[in-house]
């Protein structure tokens, strides 16, 4: 089974610009591109999340 990360990324308080996928072969291995990739609120920004299949989600910025 592979685990699903969203990666959404803009630019300032728009909502995410960009969209794009990665899959994992393990819970470790997300959670350490998650911890390596996203970043605060900032003028340039991403954030990464673990999703389910089918899952719907909100399209935000990180938290401040």
């Amino acid at each position: 089974m592979s685990i699903i990360v969203l990666v959404t990324k803009g630019k300032g308080d728009n909502r995410p610009d960009y969209a794009t996928v990665e899959l994992f072969d393990d819970v470790a291995n997300a959670l350490g591109f998650i911890r390596e990739i996203n970043t605060v609120y900032t003028k340039h920004w991403i954030k990464a999340e673990i999703v389910s299949d089918g899952e719907t989600v909100e399209l935000d910025w990180p938290e401040a």
